[in-house]
């Protein structure tokens, strides 16, 4: 629960002003933001607003939906550290990880470094790669974490692409970002971020990074809905990616309809071929100026302060707990761990008590956002063994 000190920072009444903007409190504890995030009143007005005025007036206000559409990659821009042209809205992580795993112009040899506990949108576009005889090597971990040593351990001459998460969606563990850019631009290889599980809640700038493509759906800790996110390609790099769908949109005079010139725009929107989810986007756009608004600073600040008091009271209870948790820069807003009862069997046990987890592996996996508190974690854990 926030202090009064808390307060103050954020606004009294605080916690309960948060708390508000999320429907979902009133019936359930939902610690599962890893998966699925509930949608804020903000996002689901915007989203009603956007579906009315279709219903009402079809596309008599398509001038005002473009102006969207160039605010909400201004925004995503504005959270992610780069250029609003450098921002394309794809419909998912898995897209965006396509658009690059299928765009760039590989080689016969050529090798991806992956970590072998990545979720399969990060796998599965690099692995189709090998019926071109790209060869996919994985990264071993370690008690959730990716070791920096070990990634350089396995570079070769032939590496072309390091693909990995900001967040591991098991672990929860936190890469460095930095590190990983800096050592991959020494070595010349392009450096990947799915980053679904950390943007929104933690730093993250990819111009200092030296990311080349980032790829994150809305749907997770940005509190946005499924089925909208976005892709960032480095401007540098455009030209380097033969874009796998292309539409109408997709090219410079695209109102221009009987000229059939395949004159890429020189933007983002390149890689967006049609006409973007309207509606999605007007509940991504509304997201990022939720987060926008209450600072991804406090946000940060609230999410690990409860998974703190989680892994506190999980290892009072000598439960094992996945997710490394030694340093601030390795900790998430996701926490792992195991008990003595079966997780698929909990999971669905405190399910039906409206307390909604997630099992993963063995591992139940708890992923509190910032308007939970240390009370409802103090429900939760009492319905373990």
């Amino acid at each position: 629960m926030f202090s009064s000190r808390q307060k103050e920072k954020i606004g009294a009444p605080g916690i309960d002003e948060i708390r508000r903007c999320f429907p979902v409190t009133q019936r359930y504890i939902y610690l599962n933001h890893a998966a699925v995030s509930p949608l804020s009143v903000d996002v689901s007005t915007a989203m009603t607003r956007m579906i009315t005025q279709v219903q009402n007036e079809g596309a008599y206000r398509w001038v005002e939906w473009e102006k969207m559409y160039a605010e909400t990659r201004s925004l995503a821009a504005g959270l992610i550290g780069a250029e609003p042209h450098e921002i394309s809205l794809l419909k998912n992580t898995s897209e965006g990880i396509s658009v690059v795993a299928s765009g760039l112009r590989w080689v016969e040899g050529d090798r991806i470094l992956v970590p072998v506990v990545e979720f399969p949108s990060n796998v599965y576009p690099w692995l189709q790669l090998q019926e071109r005889g790209i060869a996919v090597d994985f990264v071993p971990e370690s008690r959730g974490v990716i070791s920096i040593d070990e990634i350089e351990s396995r570079i070769t001459g032939r590496t072309r692409l390091l693909a990995i998460s900001y967040v591991q969606f098991l672990s929860g563990f936190r890469c460095d970002l930095d590190a990983l850019g800096e050592l991959c631009s020494s070595r010349g290889i392009y450096f990947f971020v799915d980053a679904i599980q950390g943007a929104g809640l933690f730093p993250l700038d990819v111009s200092a990074a030296r990311v080349d493509f980032l790829a994150a759906d809305g749907h997770k800790w940005l509190m946005g809905p499924e089925g909208c996110g976005i892709f960032y390609c480095r401007s540098g790099l455009r030209d380097k990616i033969r874009p796998p769908v292309v539409g109408w949109r997709s090219v410079k005079d695209r109102a221009n309809f009987l000229d059939y010139r395949l004159d890429y725009v020189d933007d983002g929107v390149r890689f967006e071929a049609g006409t973007p989810n309207t509606v999605g986007t007007a509940g991504l756009k509304a997201a990022l100026e939720f987060i926008r608004r209450w600072g991804r600073e406090l946000i940060e600040q609230r999410v690990l302060q409860v998974t703190d008091y989680l892994v506190e009271r999980i290892r009072e209870r000598g439960f094992e707990v996945l997710s490394p948790r030694n340093a601030d820069s390795e900790k998430s807003g996701i926490v792992s761990f195991r008990c003595s009862e079966n997780s698929n069997a909990l999971c669905r046990s405190l399910w039906n008590k409206r307390i909604v987890v997630a099992s993963r592996q063995g591992w139940i996996r708890v992923s509190p956002h910032f308007y939970n508190t240390e009370e409802e974690i103090d429900q939760f854990l009492a319905e373990l063994k």
